[in-house]
C-alpha cells in the first residue's frame, strides 16, 4: 500500500482530511436510511472494535451516494470509499474490483475494509468499515458475518428494483386507460375531451389542454372540465401561442424553467402572469416526425422530472391515436390537401437522397424528352424483290425432259433452262402431215374430175388438217423453256421433276432482272396513315446487317394483309443505288423517315393511339 493512500486512510478516520468531493457529497434517502442505518447499528454488535462506518453506491458515471454512515450522515467525520478519496473519477475502477473480492488494508493501529455487497448495472453498493486493529479483531470472522448479514442490504437493491418496476407499471397501465378512453369515443372532439380530463386526474392539474397543430400553428381543440369554450378570448389565444413554442422548439417546456433549460418565450411568461399558474408544462405530440399536436398542463404546484417524464411516455402513445382521428374525420378536399403537403413534404426534405437524385434525374430527362425533336420513323418487316419478273410457263401439256437451271442461277438472254418431251408432238406432226397429204390429193382428184363439191370439201380438210399441224410445230418450237432477259431465277426447279407431267400454264421458273431492285414493307395499320409517296427510308438485311440501303417510297397498296391477328398494308420502295449483294427474297428491317416529333411523343405514340381508340370505344 501506497504512503500516500495510508496517510489519506488515517487522516479520514481523524476527520482531518480534504473532504470528499462534491460528486460524493451525501445525500438522503428516505428507503434506503433506515434499513442501512439499522444494519450499521447491528454491526457494533458483532465487530466491537468499529470506530466508523458507512454505506456508499457508486455508479458508472463516477458519481457517489452514502446511504448511512457511523457516525451519522449529519456528522462531517464520516469515512468514504478509500479510491474515491484517492482519485474521486475512479469509481467505475473500484467497482470492478471490489466486485471480485473485499479490500482490506491494515496501518497505524487501524484497518479498513471496503465489503461489496451487490453490484448491478446501474452501479454497486460497498460497506466501508474503519476497525481498531485489537489482537481480539478476526477480520475472516468479520467478513464472514458481513455475507450472511448483507441480505438486508440486498433488500434495498430489491426495494429499488421493484419500485421502479412499479413506476413503469403504473405508467404503462395510464398509457393503456388513456389510449382506450380516446378510442372509445365517436368522435375526434370527444376523444380529445375524454383526454384532457383523466390527463388532469392523472397530473393533479387544475387545467389541461389539447390543441392540434397544422401548418405549424397551434389550434385548441379540447380543455379539461369544460364541454366548449370560445376559441377567440384572450386567454385561449395566449395558451395557443404558449403551445407555438413547443412546436417550434419540438420539445418539452416547463415553467418555470429547470436549471440548465433555456429562458421561457414571452408568450408563455404572459400566460403564466395572466393565469397566476404555479406550474406549467408543454409537451408536443410527436407522431411520423411531425408535431400532430400540444398538451399544456396547469397546476397550482411545479412539475416533478419524474412527472415529466410520464408526460412524455403517455405522449408517445396518445400522438398517433390523435393523429389517425383527425385524418379519418377530414373531408376529401382535406385530406388531398394534407396528401399534397406530406408529398411536398417528403420530396422536399433530406431523406432519401439517393431515391430523390434518382427522380429528379429521371425529370429533367423526361422534360428534355419532351422538348427536344427527333426524327420519326416507321419500322416494319421488308423484303428484296425484283423491280420487273418474268414467268416462264409451261406452253403445253407434256413431261419435263431436261432441267438445266434452278432458282438462285444467274442466266443470261436465250439461255436454256429447261426442255420439255416433244414425242408426242413429233408423232402428231407425222400424223397431220400424212393427213394433209391425203387431202390434198383428194383436192387435186376432184379438181380433174371436175366435181367442185368434193374439191371444195377436201380443200376445207386439208385447211383444217394444215391449222392443226401449224400448231403442232408452234408447240415444237416452244419445247424449249428459255430466259427472256439477263437475270437470276428467283423461283423454280425441276431437277426433282424429270419425266413428270405437268400441266398447261404452270410456272416452271419466275426470273428478276438483276439491276432493278424493289423493296416491299410491311407496314402496320396502325402506322400506315404516316406514310406517304416520296419519303425517304433506309433497310438493313439480316444478311448485311453493317450495311443501310436507301430507298423512296413509291407506291402504297390499298389492300391489307393479314398476319399475326393483325393487319399490314403492302408498301412499295425504289433503292436508290443498286448493289450487287442484293439478291430477291432477302429480309430485314426498313425505317422510313415520316417527320420530326419530340423523344416523348415519338415513344408513346402507339400507347396513345391505343388509348384514344379504348376510350373511343367504352365512351358512351
Amino acid at each position: 500500500m501506497s504512503a500516500v493512500l495510508q496517510g489519506k486512510i488515517k487522516s479520514d478516520l481523524q476527520g482531518e482530511g480534504p473532504g470528499v468531493s462534491a460528486s460524493a457529497e451525501p445525500q438522503a434517502d428516505a428507503e434506503g436510511d433506515s434499513t442501512a442505518q439499522e444494519w450499521l447499528n447491528q454491526l457494533l454488535v458483532l465487530a466491537p472494535e468499529l470506530q466508523r462506518a458507512a454505506v456508499w453506491r457508486l455508479f458508472p458515471d463516477g458519481t457517489t451516494r452514502a446511504l448511512a454512515a457511523l457516525p451519522t450522515l449529519g456528522d462531517a467525520k464520516w469515512i468514504t470509499p478509500m479510491p474515491v478519496r484517492a482519485t474521486p473519477s475512479a469509481a467505475v475502477e473500484v467497482s470492478q474490483a471490489a466486485a471480485s473480492t473485499p479490500l482490506v488494508l491494515r496501518s497505524d493501529g487501524i484497518a479498513r475494509v471496503d465489503f461489496p455487497v451487490f453490484s448491478d448495472e446501474r452501479g454497486i453498493t460497498v460497506v466501508c468499515l474503519a476497525l481498531a486493529d485489537l489482537p481480539s479483531l478476526d477480520i475472516p470472522r468479520l467478513i464472514r458475518s458481513l455475507h450472511w448479514g448483507a441480505g438486508w442490504l440486498l433488500r434495498l437493491g430489491d426495494d429499488h428494483t421493484t419500485q421502479s418496476l412499479r413506476t413503469r407499471l403504473d405508467r404503462a397501465r395510464f398509457v393503456l386507460d388513456a389510449d382506450a378512453a380516446m378510442l372509445d369515443q365517436p368522435s375526434p372532439h370527444e376523444s380529445a375531451l375524454a383526454l384532457v380530463n383523466l390527463l388532469a386526474l392523472r397530473f393533479d392539474a387544475t387545467l389541461v389542454q389539447m390543441a392540434r397543430v397544422e401548418h405549424l400553428v397551434a389550434k385548441t381543440v379540447a380543455r379539461s372540465n369544460a364541454a366548449w369554450f370560445d376559441a377567440r378570448t384572450q386567454l385561449v389565444k395566449l395558451a395557443e401561442a404558449a403551445m407555438n413554442e413547443a412546436v417550434d422548439e419540438r420539445a418539452v417546456v416547463i415553467w418555470p424553467a429547470r436549471p440548465g433549460d433555456p429562458p421561457p418565450a414571452q408568450a408563455l411568461v404572459d400566460y403564466a402572469h395572466e393565469e397566476k399558474a404555479v406550474g406549467l408544462a408543454i409537451v408536443p405530440l410527436m407522431h411520423n416526425r411531425q408535431v400532430q399536436g400540444v398538451l399544456l398542463f396547469e397546476r397550482n404546484s411545479t412539475f416533478k422530472d419524474a412527472e415529466i417524464e410520464a408526460m412524455e411516455v403517455a405522449a408517445l402513445s396518445i400522438a398517433p391515436i390523435a393523429a389517425l382521428q383527425w385524418a379519418a374525420a377530414e373531408s376529401l378536399p382535406q385530406r388531398i390537401r394534407r396528401s399534397a403537403r406530406e408529398l411536398a413534404r417528403r420530396t422536399t426534405d433530406s431523406s432519401h437522397p439517393g431515391l430523390k437524385l434518382a427522380g429528379v434525374t429521371l425529370g429533367i430527362l423526361l422534360l428534355a424528352a419532351a422538348l427536344i425533336p427527333v426524327e420519326q420513323r416507321v419500322t416494319a418487316r421488308a423484303v428484296i424483290e425484283g423491280e420487273v419478273q418474268r414467268a416462264a410457263v409451261v406452253p403445253f401439256a407434256g413431261y419435263v425432259q431436261r432441267a438445266l437451271a434452278r432458282a438462285g442461277d444467274t442466266v443470261k438472254t436465250g439461255q436454256l433452262l429447261a426442255t420439255l418431251d416433244d414425242k408426242d408432238l413429233r408423232l402428231e406432226q407425222n400424223k397431220l402431215e400424212s393427213e394433209l397429204e391425203v387431202s390434198l390429193r383428194k383436192e387435186r382428184e376432184a379438181m380433174a374430175d371436175g366435181n367442185r363439191v368434193d374439191m371444195r370439201l377436201a380443200s376445207a380438210q386439208a385447211g383444217q388438217t394444215r391449222a392443226q399441224l401449224d400448231l403442232v410445230l408452234e408447240k415444237l418450237q416452244r419445247v424449249q423453256i428459255i430466259a427472256p432477259y439477263d437475270g437470276v431465277i428467283v423461283k423454280g426447279d425441276l431437277s426433282q421433276q424429270i419425266g413428270s407431267p405437268v400441266e398447261l400454264g404452270k410456272v416452271l421458273f419466275e426470273i428478276a432482272p438483276l439491276d432493278a431492285w424493289r423493296v416491299v414493307i410491311e407496314v402496320d395499320e396502325r402506322d400506315v396513315s404516316l406514310v406517304s409517296v416520296g419519303q425517304a427510308g433506309q433497310i438493313a438485311l439480316t444478311s448485311l446487317p453493317g450495311q443501310r440501303f436507301d430507298f423512296t417510297v413509291r407506291r402504297i397498296t390499298a389492300v391489307s394483309t393479314p398476319q399475326d391477328g393483325r393487319n399490314f398494308f403492302r408498301v412499295e420502295a425504289q433503292i436508290a443505288r443498286p448493289d450487287p449483294r442484293l439478291r430477291p427474297g432477302l429480309e430485314g428491317v426498313a425505317k422510313v423517315h415520316v417527320a420530326d416529333d419530340a423523344a416523348l411523343g415519338v415513344w408513346t405514340r402507339s400507347f396513345r393511339h391505343w388509348l384514344r381508340v379504348t376510350l373511343w370505344e367504352y365512351m358512351p
